[in-house]
């Protein structure tokens, strides 16, 4: 051991020597301690170059390392480090460098940097080329990284120095879009489909838009234009059923796919066996983005919107009626549906007047109200109730529920169904967290007796009102029977009792003009109000503005049984009432200046009239001529005028009196009846002044064509009349110089039947007039209605005011039906008509 310690000491000592003898260098002359320092870490300043290029650069900047005579920077490509040789500089950018692989090298699987310039600018999101380092193999750990990683090093005479820390830096992102609003809205029940409705904030300078749509597998991308709103809505995007069956999953761009789904999870399912990475599998959301585009390209995407179309609303139900076998004064309702996927339940909802009330019938798709006992008992509705018994402790379901909504309305004023026979049903769907929509009510009556027939018809009464007249058969089982008048909001009754017709006139139905313009606009029940107005779209549009436009009249028919239950129901189709136009159109011939001026010169010029024979016979002088017939009727009147201008007016007063009396006579002289029992059909009476009156008369069933207007022999025989709707017209027509001028009708509807006869109602229609014989009033009324024994007469009465040559005429027909003969075996009638003329 000691000769160890010898040993060593004497080679310490040796080697001692030795170093000594080494002459010192300076740093100069040879490699200086600091090539083994670290330089402080760079500074990175980073730059975007612009919206739209997805691109930037980065200044770079370090301090000075003694003795080093170049630097080298260093940046990673996901794989490796790369360097870039700068020069003896402390500053460099990557600007203008190109150093960054192209997309199609990205595209190709490429990572490497550019070092011959052909390359781009930076990206300013690298992640695709570190996930192609990734793929390659790298250790360096940037996969999903968005920076870059940078360090400088100092190169020496030599050698290469230490490299400095690395640098993180990230490219500025451009400014990105604000998240997109999404609303989702179904496209209706039984569609499973809806759509959504995007919108977003403009982006300064952008030219465009895209909206990004992930399928489950990628994002796909829909130009939509310069636009801050877009709707998937009638785009035919997403993929159809067949497609989806065959596992596809791409959006259409050529409008022929179908609407979004309501559940995309057979979508996601497809995109989970094509080896997605994205975790949508299961789910029914959908990923949205938008993206903006600029004159250099597409900028960076928003931020994702999720975006789940709302629960689909359950389909209409289905619905039929029965009357229960064993009570047939109560029903049920059958009630079926389309079953929904996840729904674990169902509720089926009735409604009582006001609001509907629900009851769970578990996981089924029909369901019967039959036996149920869910309706308010008798009792209960006696005592004003309405609510439902959705514990079973109630009644069954009643032919007529107008009672129940009538409690229901009184109870609660702003809802009102009493006059409806309708039972209405929803249904929901029950989810383990939630509950569909509610259905679209299904509406249905209970099965109820159909009366034999309903006759419904119309009659104008005056320029501004008119009439309905209802007429049916007898229903089985029926003490009463109600009429049923629209006003635009609810149907409001009219009781007639046991009667089988019924007419609006004179039953002061009708709000007045008073009223409405008060806003009172509900039908009279009480018979306060007017006749029927022609247009009853004022009302209507005081109570509900959907018909605010509608001019018909909307009735129904009921029958009721002695506890005033509703048995039978008969909906009338809708019926207009005409606006009587008294007036004719006028003749628009040419007619023959040169004849008329003849005339007028040869008849009236210079000459004065100095009596009633002598007006008499110019104006029969007049109408004998050859050019009378070649005159328009402009130049006829006109003419007439002319003739009255050489007359005195106390002339030509007792000329229109004398030729009134005239018309009265020879109109009274035409009686209906003759001797023989004939009805004479028409005949036509030559007036002194040359002018034509002629007497008309018919007698026909009401689904004949009328004859008038038609060349007829003159007289024909009064026959039997079979039971059923006829029709007896007197008309009285008037003709001047071969112009017909106006006419006045009364048309009696009446009814032959086992009871005898019945007046329905009386008419004008066919009343007309001209310019110069106006017709300025006409109504007509039944002045008695039945005639129920032989010999007893039906009555009616027509009123018209005529402006004639300068004065007012007042004139009435009336008409007599009289009942000779009924045979009930034979159902037929014999009847004589007959018709009065009254100034």
């Amino acid at each position: 051991m000691r000769k160890l310690l010898t040993k060593l000491m004497i080679f310490g000592m040796v080697m001692a020597l030795v170093i000594s003898t080494i002459p010192a260098y300076s740093l100069q002359e040879g490699v200086s301690a600091a090539t083994t320092d670290k330089p402080e870490k760079p500074t990175i300043k980073t730059y975007t170059n612009g919206p739209g290029t997805g691109t930037g650069y980065m200044d770079i900047s370090w301090k000075t390392m003694p003795g080093a005579t170049n630097y080298k920077i260093v940046i990673s490509n996901g794989y490796n480090y790369e360097y870039f040789t700068t020069g003896n500089v402390t500053t460099w950018s990557t600007k203008g460098k190109k150093i960054f692989p192209t997309q199609a090298e990205i595209s190709q699987g490429l990572y490497k940097f550019h070092t011959d310039g052909k390359g781009v600018e930076f990206a300013t999101d690298p992640r695709a080329l570190y996930e192609n380092g990734y793929k390659a193999g790298s250790t360096h750990g940037l996969r999903n990284q968005q920076k870059y990683i940078v360090g400088v090093i100092p190169v020496y005479s030599t050698t290469d120095g230490v490299r400095s820390d690395i640098v993180d830096a990230y490219l500025p992102a451009e400014v990105q879009p604000e998240k997109a609003i999404a609303k989702t809205y179904s496209n209706g029940a039984g569609t499973g489909t809806g759509y959504i409705d995007l919108s977003w904030k403009a982006m300064p300078g952008a030219t465009g838009y895209k909206v990004v749509i992930g399928n489950g597998y990628n994002y796909e991308y829909f130009t939509v234009g310069n636009v801050t709103s877009w709707s998937t809505k009638g785009k035919n995007i997403f993929p159809t059923k067949a497609e989806l069956d065959k596992g596809l999953y791409r959006f259409h761009t050529d409008g022929k796919g179908t609407e979004f789904a309501n559940d995309p999870t057979q979508l996601y399912e497809n995109t989970y066996k094509a080896g997605t990475t994205w975790v949508l599998r299961g789910q029914k959301k959908y990923l949205i983005r938008v993206m903006a585009i600029y004159t250099a390209g597409d900028g960076v995407t928003s931020d994702i919107t999720e975006a789940t179309m709302p629960i689909e609303q359950m389909s209409t139900p289905v619905l039929t009626s029965h009357k229960t076998e064993t009570d047939l004064k109560t029903g049920y309702l059958n009630v079926s549906w389309k079953s929904v996927p996840e729904a674990i339940s169902y509720k089926v909802g009735l409604f009582n007047g006001y609001t509907y009330q629900y009851v769970d019938v578990g996981k089924v798709t029909t369901w019967s109200t039959k036996g149920k006992k869910l309706w308010a008992t008798e009792q209960e509705l006696n005592e004003g109730k309405y609510q439902l018994h959705t514990d079973g402790t109630g009644s069954e379901l009643p032919l007529d529920p107008m009672k129940t909504y009538s409690n229901a309305h009184e109870a609660n004023p702003n809802v009102n169904y009493s006059d409806r026979l309708i039972y209405y049903a929803r249904v929901i769907a029950v989810y383990p967290a939630d509950v569909s929509p509610v259905s679209a009510n299904a509406a249905i009556t209970m099965p109820m007796d159909s009366f034999e027939f309903v006759n419904i018809e119309t009659n104008t009464l005056d320029k501004d009102t008119g009439e309905i007249y209802a007429s049916w058969g007898e229903v089985e089982g029926a003490v009463g029977y109600k009429v049923w008048i629209y006003d635009g909001s609810i149907y409001k009754s009219i009781d007639v009792g046991n009667i089988l017709d019924w007419t609006s006139q004179g039953q002061g139905i009708w709000p007045t003009n008073e009223e409405i313009l008060m806003g009172n606009m509900g039908v009279h029940q009480d018979g306060s109000g007017t006749e029927l107005a022609i247009n009853p779209s004022i009302v209507y549009q005081g109570n509900n503005t959907g018909f605010a436009n509608d001019v018909h009249y909307y009735t129904r028919i009921t029958a009721y049984n002695e506890k005033r239950e509703t048995i039978a129901i008969q909906q009338n189709p809708k019926v207009k009432l005409e606006a009587f136009d008294y007036t004719v159109e006028e003749d628009t011939s040419t007619g023959n200046v040169a004849n008329y001026n003849a005339l007028k010169k040869y008849y009236i010029t210079n000459k004065t009239i100095k009596n009633v024979e002598e007006l008499k016979n110019t104006i029969k002088i007049i109408g004998e001529t050859q050019e009378i017939n070649t005159l328009s009727t402009k130049e006829k009147q006109q003419l007439i005028i002319d003739v009255y201008a050489i007359a005195s007016p106390s002339i030509i007063d007792e000329y229109e009196k004398s030729m009134e009396e005239e018309i009265t006579n020879v109109v009274q002289s035409a009686d209906v009846n003759d001797p023989n029992g004939e009805l004479l059909q028409e005949e036509t009476i030559k007036l002194s002044d040359g002018s034509d009156t002629t007497v008309s008369t018919e007698d026909v069933g009401e689904d004949t064509f009328s004859t008038f207007g038609e060349s007829l022999s003159p007289n024909y025989r009064v026959e039997k009349k079979n039971f059923g709707s006829r029709l007896f017209t007197v008309k009285i027509s008037y003709t001047s110089w071969g112009v017909k001028v106006g006419a006045i009708v009364l048309s009696n509807h009446y009814t032959v039947n086992s009871k005898g006869l019945t007046m329905r109602y009386t008419s004008k229609a066919g009343t007309w007039g001209s310019t110069f014989w106006a017709i300025t009033s006409a109504s007509t009324k039944t002045t008695d209605k039945y005639a129920e024994k032989l010999n007893y007469n039906i009555n009616g009465a027509g009123w018209y005011t005529i402006r004639a040559k300068g004065s007012m005429r007042y004139v009435e027909l009336r008409s007599t039906i009289t009942l000779t003969d009924l045979s009930l075996s034979k159902k037929y009638a014999y009847v004589v008509q007959k018709y009065q003329y009254v100034r």
